[in-house]
């Protein structure tokens, strides 16, 4: 490109007596070619990082795609039900099972999220537990893996957890997470009915930030808290 440009500007500089202007030309004709030159490089540099960017973004999915398959075995319903903690009578196999839970927790509470998954799936190796797949499916909601967190929400409480409206709720705002605003803004009333306190947060939970941003949401936060009321949880 430089001598390019070069060549143009010499050419004129065959019909101009002056050697000054010879010499401003040139040095004109150097500025040209390193503006363009540095353009041309910023160029490359941003097409670069969209690469790379799409390459990552590429390779985050591939890996949740590969963690979403080796979990499929433990968000099944008949495996769930049969490795069921419910199922055993040795109490020393349960509090066994418990304890790698426990530990499962513990990352999770650390938001260790991805070694916490896998904890809890090394407990699913040996059995099942209702909390257990509420807390599993909260730390794959922490890794965005809302359809995965889904299917275990549901298996927490088709094994009887008793904290059934915490898991609805979070039912919710995986709905939400997923766009699903009628079956979000269902699950909400339901966890209410259930026995849900925590109305005031939802005006500021980041998961159901797309909930929040329906042009409904005012008059449905409305019917929210009076559903709220009529459970006496809040005051009138």
């Amino acid at each position: 490109m430089y001598k390019y440009l070069l060549s143009i500007i010499l050419s004129i500089l065959i019909s101009c007596a002056s050697a000054a202007k010879v010499e401003e030309i040139k040095e004109e004709a150097k500025d040209v070619a390193k503006q363009t030159e540095t353009s041309a490089k910023d160029a490359k540099d941003i097409l670069a990082d969209r690469a790379n960017a799409e390459f990552d973004k590429a390779k985050d999915v591939a890996k949740t795609e590969v963690d979403s398959l080796a979990s499929k075995k433990y968000l099944n319903e008949i495996y769930a039900e049969e490795k069921s903690l419910k199922k055993f009578k040795d109490p020393k196999e349960i509090e066994k099972v418990k304890s790698i839970f426990a530990e499962a927790n513990k990352l999770y509470k650390i938001k260790k999220n991805s070694e916490s998954v896998s904890k809890y799936e090394e407990g699913f190796e040996q059995g099942t537990d209702p909390e257990a797949y509420y807390r599993y499916g909260n730390a794959l909601s922490n890794m965005n893996r809302y359809e995965d967190a889904m299917l275990a929400y549901n298996l927490s409480l088709k094994l009887g957890y008793e904290k059934d409206y915490h898991v609805i709720y979070n039912k919710a705002c995986m709905y939400s997470r997923l766009k699903n605003v009628d079956l979000a803004f269902e699950n909400i009333l339901l966890s209410i009915e259930k026995g849900y306190k925590g109305v005031s947060y939802m005006s500021e939970d980041p998961d159901l930030e797309f909930l929040r941003s329906q042009p409904d949401w005012k008059a449905k936060y409305k019917e929210i808290r009076k559903k709220a009321r009529e459970k006496e949880e809040l005051p009138k």
